[in-house]
Protein backbone atom coordinates (compact mmCIF):
# COMPACT_ATOMS: atom_id res chain seq x y z
CA UNK A 1 0.00 0.00 0.00
CA UNK A 2 1.50 3.45 -1.20
CA UNK A 3 0.69 6.56 1.26
CA UNK A 4 0.29 9.33 -0.76
CA UNK A 5 -0.54 12.42 1.89
CA UNK A 6 -0.79 12.87 5.78
CA UNK A 7 -3.79 12.08 5.86
CA UNK A 8 -3.03 8.48 4.62
CA UNK A 9 -0.66 8.11 7.82
CA UNK A 10 -3.35 9.11 10.27
CA UNK A 11 -5.65 7.01 8.65
CA UNK A 12 -3.16 3.99 9.27
CA UNK A 13 -2.01 5.41 12.71
CA UNK A 14 -5.86 5.03 13.91
CA UNK A 15 -6.56 2.08 12.68
CA UNK A 16 -3.70 0.69 14.18
CA UNK A 17 -4.97 1.87 17.11
CA UNK A 18 -8.06 0.87 17.15
CA UNK A 19 -6.60 -3.06 16.24
CA UNK A 20 -4.33 -2.79 19.27
CA UNK A 21 -7.31 -1.74 21.52
CA UNK A 22 -9.76 -4.68 20.09
CA UNK A 23 -6.63 -6.85 21.10
CA UNK A 24 -6.29 -5.69 24.45
CA UNK A 25 -9.68 -6.04 25.22
CA UNK A 26 -10.81 -8.89 23.76
CA UNK A 27 -7.53 -11.10 23.20
CA UNK A 28 -4.66 -10.81 24.90
CA UNK A 29 -3.42 -8.10 27.22
CA UNK A 30 -0.54 -7.60 29.90
CA UNK A 31 -0.70 -6.54 33.47
CA UNK A 32 1.78 -5.68 36.20
CA UNK A 33 1.80 -7.93 39.24
CA UNK A 34 2.84 -5.63 42.58
CA UNK A 35 2.17 -9.06 45.23
CA UNK A 36 4.34 -11.42 46.91
CA UNK A 37 0.65 -13.64 46.84
CA UNK A 38 1.54 -15.80 43.95
CA UNK A 39 5.58 -16.57 44.59
CA UNK A 40 7.42 -19.00 43.51
CA UNK A 41 5.58 -18.73 40.06
CA UNK A 42 5.23 -15.26 39.82
CA UNK A 43 7.62 -12.46 41.64
CA UNK A 44 6.60 -9.51 42.88
CA UNK A 45 6.87 -6.80 40.10
CA UNK A 46 6.54 -9.08 37.24
CA UNK A 47 3.84 -8.97 34.06
CA UNK A 48 1.97 -11.73 33.29
CA UNK A 49 0.50 -12.19 29.86
CA UNK A 50 -3.54 -13.08 29.74
CA UNK A 51 -5.31 -14.78 27.08
CA UNK A 52 -8.83 -13.05 27.62
CA UNK A 53 -10.46 -15.69 25.13
CA UNK A 54 -9.48 -18.85 27.31
CA UNK A 55 -12.77 -18.61 28.65
CA UNK A 56 -14.99 -16.90 26.22
CA UNK A 57 -15.75 -13.62 25.16
CA UNK A 58 -16.59 -11.38 27.87
CA UNK A 59 -16.92 -8.04 26.97
CA UNK A 60 -17.27 -6.30 30.19
CA UNK A 61 -16.46 -8.35 33.78
CA UNK A 62 -19.96 -9.62 35.26
CA UNK A 63 -21.51 -9.64 31.94
CA UNK A 64 -22.65 -12.07 29.13
CA UNK A 65 -20.42 -15.03 28.35
CA UNK A 66 -19.85 -16.19 24.64
CA UNK A 67 -18.28 -19.48 23.60
CA UNK A 68 -17.85 -19.62 27.66
CA UNK A 69 -15.26 -22.49 28.61
CA UNK A 70 -15.41 -23.77 31.99
CA UNK A 71 -12.06 -23.48 34.23
CA UNK A 72 -10.01 -26.74 35.39
CA UNK A 73 -8.07 -26.92 38.85
CA UNK A 74 -4.51 -25.80 38.52
CA UNK A 75 -5.50 -22.66 35.85
CA UNK A 76 -3.90 -19.64 36.39
CA UNK A 77 -6.65 -17.21 36.21
CA UNK A 78 -6.87 -13.73 35.82
CA UNK A 79 -10.65 -11.91 37.64
CA UNK A 80 -12.21 -9.19 39.37
CA UNK A 81 -14.73 -9.51 42.48
CA UNK A 82 -18.34 -8.15 42.60
CA UNK A 83 -18.77 -4.62 43.00
CA UNK A 84 -15.22 -4.06 42.55
CA UNK A 85 -14.89 -4.91 38.95
CA UNK A 86 -11.86 -2.56 37.98
CA UNK A 87 -9.85 -4.25 40.63
CA UNK A 88 -7.94 -7.60 38.86
CA UNK A 89 -6.42 -10.41 41.10
CA UNK A 90 -4.37 -13.57 39.57
CA UNK A 91 -4.62 -16.95 41.61
CA UNK A 92 -5.02 -20.63 41.20
CA UNK A 93 -8.40 -22.34 40.69
CA UNK A 94 -8.46 -25.32 43.20
CA UNK A 95 -11.98 -26.85 42.97
CA UNK A 96 -14.66 -25.89 40.26
CA UNK A 97 -18.41 -25.91 40.54
CA UNK A 98 -19.85 -29.01 42.23
CA UNK A 99 -16.37 -29.94 44.04
CA UNK A 100 -16.07 -30.17 47.68
CA UNK A 101 -12.91 -28.70 48.78
CA UNK A 102 -11.51 -28.62 52.57
CA UNK A 103 -7.80 -27.91 54.13
CA UNK A 104 -6.36 -29.66 56.97
CA UNK A 105 -3.08 -28.75 58.33
CA UNK A 106 -2.02 -26.81 55.40
CA UNK A 107 -3.03 -30.23 52.98
CA UNK A 108 -5.96 -29.57 50.04
CA UNK A 109 -8.36 -31.77 49.98
CA UNK A 110 -10.35 -32.53 46.57
CA UNK A 111 -13.61 -33.99 46.87
CA UNK A 112 -12.51 -36.25 50.14
CA UNK A 113 -9.20 -37.11 48.62
CA UNK A 114 -5.96 -35.13 49.26
CA UNK A 115 -3.61 -33.49 46.31
CA UNK A 116 -0.31 -34.97 45.88
CA UNK A 117 2.23 -32.91 47.21
CA UNK A 118 5.86 -33.04 47.32
CA UNK A 119 8.78 -31.09 48.65
CA UNK A 120 10.72 -29.47 45.77
CA UNK A 121 13.99 -27.63 47.16
CA UNK A 122 15.85 -28.40 50.50
CA UNK A 123 14.79 -26.24 52.96
CA UNK A 124 11.10 -27.46 52.74
CA UNK A 125 9.94 -23.96 51.63
CA UNK A 126 8.68 -24.94 48.09
CA UNK A 127 6.16 -27.77 47.55
CA UNK A 128 4.80 -29.16 43.95
CA UNK A 129 1.35 -29.92 44.02
CA UNK A 130 -0.88 -31.92 41.45
CA UNK A 131 -4.34 -32.76 40.53
CA UNK A 132 -4.23 -35.60 37.97
CA UNK A 133 -1.93 -34.72 35.25
CA UNK A 134 -1.60 -30.85 36.23
CA UNK A 135 1.41 -29.67 38.23
CA UNK A 136 1.89 -26.52 40.09
CA UNK A 137 4.56 -24.84 42.50
CA UNK A 138 3.10 -23.36 45.57
CA UNK A 139 5.12 -22.28 48.87
CA UNK A 140 5.18 -22.53 52.36
CA UNK A 141 2.86 -25.59 54.22
CA UNK A 142 2.86 -24.02 57.38
CA UNK A 143 0.59 -26.37 59.82
CA UNK A 144 0.13 -23.96 62.88
CA UNK A 145 -0.50 -20.97 60.55
CA UNK A 146 -4.05 -19.56 60.67
CA UNK A 147 -3.86 -20.53 56.24
CA UNK A 148 -3.85 -24.14 57.28
CA UNK A 149 -7.65 -24.91 57.08
CA UNK A 150 -10.66 -24.46 55.45
CA UNK A 151 -13.48 -26.07 56.81
CA UNK A 152 -15.02 -28.98 54.06
CA UNK A 153 -17.28 -26.48 51.49
CA UNK A 154 -18.73 -27.25 48.22
CA UNK A 155 -17.96 -24.82 45.20
CA UNK A 156 -22.00 -23.57 43.96
CA UNK A 157 -22.89 -23.83 40.18
CA UNK A 158 -21.32 -20.95 38.15
CA UNK A 159 -18.67 -20.85 40.85
CA UNK A 160 -15.38 -21.41 41.68
CA UNK A 161 -12.60 -21.82 44.32
CA UNK A 162 -9.26 -20.02 44.20
CA UNK A 163 -5.94 -19.71 46.52
CA UNK A 164 -2.81 -18.25 46.21
CA UNK A 165 0.39 -20.16 45.39
CA UNK A 166 1.87 -18.65 48.30
CA UNK A 167 -0.36 -19.97 50.77
CA UNK A 168 1.08 -17.95 53.90
CA UNK A 169 -1.02 -14.75 52.00
CA UNK A 170 -4.87 -14.86 52.99
CA UNK A 171 -6.37 -12.85 50.34
CA UNK A 172 -8.42 -15.80 48.04
CA UNK A 173 -11.19 -18.09 47.96
CA UNK A 174 -10.86 -18.26 51.95
CA UNK A 175 -11.47 -14.40 52.65
CA UNK A 176 -13.69 -13.39 49.58
CA UNK A 177 -15.31 -16.55 49.13
CA UNK A 178 -16.23 -18.54 45.87
CA UNK A 179 -15.68 -16.18 42.47
CA UNK A 180 -18.44 -16.29 40.06
CA UNK A 181 -17.03 -17.71 36.48
CA UNK A 182 -18.95 -14.66 35.23
CA UNK A 183 -16.39 -12.19 36.58
CA UNK A 184 -13.37 -14.22 34.96
CA UNK A 185 -10.86 -12.19 32.59
CA UNK A 186 -8.98 -14.95 31.17
CA UNK A 187 -6.11 -17.35 31.70
CA UNK A 188 -2.41 -16.39 32.97
CA UNK A 189 -0.28 -17.58 30.12
CA UNK A 190 3.17 -16.50 31.52
CA UNK A 191 4.96 -14.09 33.56
CA UNK A 192 7.84 -11.77 33.00
CA UNK A 193 10.13 -9.06 34.06
CA UNK A 194 10.55 -6.11 31.16
CA UNK A 195 13.98 -6.13 32.42
CA UNK A 196 14.94 -9.89 31.50
CA UNK A 197 13.46 -9.95 28.11
CA UNK A 198 16.08 -6.76 27.35
CA UNK A 199 18.82 -9.12 29.35
CA UNK A 200 18.04 -12.10 26.72
CA UNK A 201 17.83 -9.46 23.67
CA UNK A 202 20.53 -7.96 24.30
CA UNK A 203 22.83 -11.20 24.72
CA UNK A 204 21.19 -12.51 21.61
CA UNK A 205 22.75 -9.92 19.52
Amino acid sequence: MKLQKWSDYYNVLFLGLFIAIIVRWTILSFYYFPSESMIPGILPHHYVLVNKLAYGLRLTPGGSVYFEQKVQTGDLVLFALPGNEEKKFVKRVIAAAGDFVEIKAGRVWINGAPLDVRVKNKLETVFEEKFRETVWEIFSLRLHSPTANFNKTQVPEGHFFVLNDNRDQLEDSRTFGMVPAKFLSGKVLVSFRVSDILRTHAITN
